[in-house]
């Protein structure tokens, strides 16, 4: 879909072939969809490339068939000097390309075929090597490869998107951060828990009564920097994964649907459209032909699980996690003194700040605090 006063894909496209096969292509009659033509241009040029020049388009096949019924049938290319014929195909269908090698064979056994397939297909065109003579992917820039280039090169696109996004090392250092984070927010609960307690004895005792709104107090300890730290450390991690993860699915996206997924800075997930991604793939070619629309997506998700299984083949996988309270070996021994340290000084504080204002202060009961692996 090209925008208003912007030229389509294929117009584009046709812009850019050379004057004499642009002659010999606006002579055709029979044309089909944006997208077919764009690929059967893209397939003609590619022949072009290697210096043949004696292309046609909408080849006719004897107009009989051994049974001597009427029967018409065109092929998307030839190429005589080669004796080649190239068929185009969106939706290949084994069958009915066998039927037509059939044909082209019975008319010429010397002949070749080739099939084209858009890339997007690529992956599930390998069992078509057995019907045509070779198989070539067409990509929407206009490359076209051999089935088996074309799949060696994909996989080595897919296997370096690791390297290259360094999701690996960002999903290690987010199980660090989160321990971290799970670690010190078990800590933070401990001390907040302990100082509710030392308040709500000490407002027994300053007070003479139990004082219920205390309970409700917010309390900020003096581990809660360290949390909000820890917990401000994950979120960034986990933003830039959500980043990286995002540019490793738009691969297979962008192959196979006209989408792109981005991520804001409010960490909301947007998605564009590629509008010359959309007239490639005939995204809208059968608006109400729900099973074109089916068939579209059903190819997307296919090659999204074969391709992020590609690029995740060498992930390290999510450790199995105990369930139950921390492990000692889990915290940090040496932090720990400190912070108790720390929370003992402001207790001494506020024992003293209690007995300078209540005369009639009685000793608050002591909270020992023991940890028995010291």
């Amino acid at each position: 879909m090209a925008g208003k006063g912007e030229n389509s894909l294929l117009e584009r496209v046709i812009a850019t072939i050379p004057p004499e096969l642009k002659m010999t292509y606006q002579k055709v009659i029979r044309k089909g969809s944006d997208a077919h033509e764009v690929m059967r241009l893209y397939a003609a040029m590619h022949l072009w490339n290697q210096g043949l020049r004696q292309i046609s388009f909408e080849e006719e096949l004897d107009p009989y068939n051994a049974q001597g019924d009427e029967e018409k049938a065109y092929v998307d290319i030839y190429e005589a000097t080669q004796n080649l014929y190239v068929e185009c195909e969106k939706y290949p269908s084994k069958w009915k390309l066998y039927e037509r090698a059939r044909r082209i064979k019975e008319r010429d056994r010397k002949a070749r075929f080739v099939v084209a397939v858009q890339d997007r297909m690529g992956w599930f065109s390998g069992k078509l090597q057995g019907v045509a003579d070779a198989v070539w992917v067409v990509s929407r820039s206009g490359q076209v490869q051999t089935w088996q280039v074309w799949v060696d090169e994909r996989k080595k696109i897919l296997e370096s998107a690791i390297g290259r996004y360094t999701l690996k090392n960002l999903l290690e250092e987010y199980r660090r951060a989160e321990k971290e984070y799970a670690k010190i927010r078990e800590l933070e609960f401990c001390e907040k828990l302990w100082w509710q307690t030392l308040l709500g004895k000490a407002a027994i005792q300053v007070f003479n009564q139990n004082i219920k709104w205390t309970e409700g107090l917010k309390l900020e300890g003096a581990l809660s920097q360290h949390t909000k730290h820890a917990q401000q450390e994950l979120q960034r991690i986990k933003a830039e994964i959500t980043k990286q993860f995002l540019a490793v699915l738009n691969m297979p996206l962008s192959l196979s649907s006209p989408y792109h997924l981005s991520i804001k800075d409010d960490e909301t997930i947007t998605v564009t459209v590629d509008w010359d991604a959309w007239q490639w793939l005939s995204w809208k070619d059968h608006p109400n032909n729900p099973e074109q629309q089916e068939k579209s997506y059903q190819i997307m998700e296919k090659t999204i699980n074969i391709e992020l299984g590609i690029i995740t083949n060498n992930l390290p996988k999510d450790p199995k996690h105990k369930k139950g309270a921390l492990s000692i070996k889990d915290i940090d021994i040496e932090a720990l003194r400190k912070e108790i340290k720390e929370i003992t000084a402001l207790v001494q504080q506020l024992t003293f700040t209690i007995q300078q204002q209540n005369p009639n202060y009685k000793k608050i009961p002591s909270f020992d605090v023991k940890l028995e692996v010291f």
